[in-house]
Parts: C-alpha cells; structure tokens; sequence
C-alpha cells in the first residue's frame, strides 16, 4: 500500500484548479465525491 499527502503531489492542485475555473459548479455537484468532499472542509 502506498501513503502520500495529496497536498504534496502537485497535479491534484492542477486538476483542482482545472475543475475549478473550467467545470461548472453544477456538474460538480451531481458528483458523490465532490458533495462528501466539499461537506467535509
């Protein structure tokens, strides 16, 4: 199994990015992961 701190891979803050400023917030909402996700923080 490997470990490692998202925050610490530089392509998760690029896609977040990408997801962020291209996806509408709609889509983003109809996606599970992004509700428990955006709940969470």
């Amino acid at each position: 199994a490997s470990v490692f701190v998202q925050s610490h891979v530089p392509a998760h803050v690029e896609l977040m990015w990408l997801l962020s400023s291209v996806t509408p917030i709609g889509w983003l909402n109809r996606m599970i992961q992004f509700k428990e996700k955006s709940r969470k923080a």
